[in-house]
């Protein structure tokens, strides 16, 4: 009951970006009765312009659905973090060569969507002085990964990277003066994932 009190006092921009981010988290999870998925760990370069950041997150892929969902954290500077969680198809995936005897070299490209959760510094002028105040924001939007990856050991191990363009839209409402804008990003990432 708490913590429907707490809801009802939100902002109704965080109540929709947290319903974004919830119906997100249902649809991942209504893919886990896949019977062989891969789980991996990621880095992260780059992310919202203009901040960029570095960071790290978790990756899982479903093998009979072509859908890679993924949850990260991104550090900007200052303590400003981002929480942002993903959720991808891929309407292509392409084997370019063998690598040895037991890998294949494969491409992809789809389309994805994107939830965030920001936490951020911002100055402002108030009555001719600067303020520092902390907010929080978020956004959401669209995505389109295109990268590649590969098989080894048997299948069960699967290096890959991707670079991801995306645009959408962000709010922040606690502290800057445009509350609402659109956003672009251009994040790469790199990992393994472990099928079982």
């Amino acid at each position: 009951m708490l913590s429907l009190r707490y809801f009802m006092r939100m902002p109704f921009k965080l109540k929709k970006m947290g319903c974004i981010l919830v119906c997100g988290i249902i649809f991942s999870v209504s893919c886990v009765s896949e019977k062989k998925m891969g789980l991996g760990i990621e880095a992260l370069i780059g992310n919202l312009y203009p901040f960029g950041g570095i960071g790290g997150g978790l990756s899982l892929r479903f093998k009979r659905v072509p859908i890679v969902t993924g949850v990260s954290c991104v550090y900007f500077d200052e303590q400003q973090w981002m929480f942002k969680i993903t959720t991808d198809y891929w309407l292509l995936i392409k084997p370019l060569n063998e690598v040895g005897a037991k890998a294949v070299f494969s491409w992809f490209a789809g389309l994805g969507v994107w939830a965030n959760c920001a936490l951020y510094n911002a100055e402002l002028y108030v009555d001719d002085e600067l303020v520092h105040k902390r907010g929080v924001g978020g956004g959401f939007g669209m995505r389109m990964p295109i990268g590649g990856f590969v098989f080894v050991k048997n299948k069960l191990i699967e290096p890959y990277t991707q670079i991801s363009p995306e645009c959408g839209v962000a709010f922040y409402p606690d502290a800057l003066k445009k509350h609402t804008t659109v956003v672009w990003a251009l994040p790469i990432s790199f990992g393994c994932r472990f099928w079982f």
